[in-house]
């Protein structure tokens, strides 16, 4: 018998700010999101199938169908994960709004039992499997020692950080299936002077409701004294999440503006966040900010 895969090096490809990957979720190949603003891991019931429940799909912008339950095997390249429980939804809305086919996304709970580093410049994700202490099962010899190791708390299954604007603390959720951060509203006010390029912009999610929001390029950005280029933020409403959710209240959530700065790696056991500083992606100016939102 052949010694069991621990990691995985798997290409991923964008969609709009989005990420994906090419899996297989029991026998069948597909495109799945991947997005740790999700609690779990959501099938598209075009192509799966399960048991009713008396759960439905939530969205930032409201509630969606009713979700059915199912036990999965996982193949991530050579990295096989048996008898996963997932849930099975109407992801048509999602599709259309993308313009991508999917199999399902893949969230936050998910990693739980691995490393993750999300690489924008060799657009990769790297998976190691962890021990119950969260220490890395297999040490891979092309990934080099982390340049800052800062601390991760959580909100739910959101993983959250601290960060500055204009030395104005705030504290933030981490979903890479954000195409823009996301602030409460009453952040506007307090970070107006750093805003700019401002202008309104129709929010979008897995629920049904569409929201006009404020939006702009906010600056003065950092993490522990890690600098951040401005990044395109929406101001809206964000109370469904602080109340869903047990653990800090917060501000709102980064998503691609934020993780495609650095090398980033999450450690959900130890909680623990990676930085590789000298991976920074070059500025551009070609970046979709638009993927998932609508202009009035």
């Amino acid at each position: 018998m052949g010694q069991a895969i621990e990691f995985a090096i798997l290409p991923f490809n964008r969609v709009g700010n989005l990420i994906y990957i090419e899996a297989r979720v029991d026998q069948q190949d597909g495109a799945f999101l991947i997005d740790t603003g999700y609690d779990g891991i959501l099938l598209n019931n075009q192509h799966y199938e399960g048991t009713p429940s008396d759960l439905y799909l939530r969205g930032s912008n409201g509630l969606g169908g009713r979700l059915e339950l199912i036990t999965v095997d996982i193949d991530l390249g050579l990295l096989k994960v048996k008898s996963v429980e997932a849930q099975v939804g109407d992801l048509s809305k999602l599709e259309q709004s993308i313009g991508l086919p999917l199999h399902g996304m893949i969230g936050s709970t998910f990693f739980q039992d691995f490393e993750l580093v999300i690489n924008y410049k060799n657009n990769n994700l790297v998976l190691v499997k962890l021990d119950h202490r969260g220490n890395k099962m297999v040490e891979l010899p092309t990934l080099r020692p982390a340049s800052d190791t800062l601390d991760l708390r959580f909100k739910g299954h959101l993983p959250v950080v601290g960060i500055q604007v204009g030395g104005r603390e705030l504290c933030l959720g981490i979903d890479t299936g954000a195409s823009s951060n996301l602030f409460r509203s009453n952040s506007w006010s307090k970070l107006e002077e750093f805003v700019w390029g401002k202008q309104e912009l129709y929010l979008r999610g897995l629920g049904n409701d569409r929201r006009k929001t404020r939006a702009g390029m906010v600056s003065h950005i950092n993490m522990e004294g890690i600098p951040f280029r401005s990044m395109r933020t929406l101001f809206g409403n964000i109370g469904q999440l602080n109340r869903d959710l047990a653990g800090p209240d917060l501000d709102g959530i980064v998503g691609y503006e934020f993780l495609h700065q650095y090398t980033m790696g999450f450690n959900y056991r130890k909680g623990e966040m990676y930085l590789w500083r000298e991976d920074v992606e070059e500025d551009r100016s070609d970046v979709d900010y638009t993927a998932g939102n609508e202009s009035e």
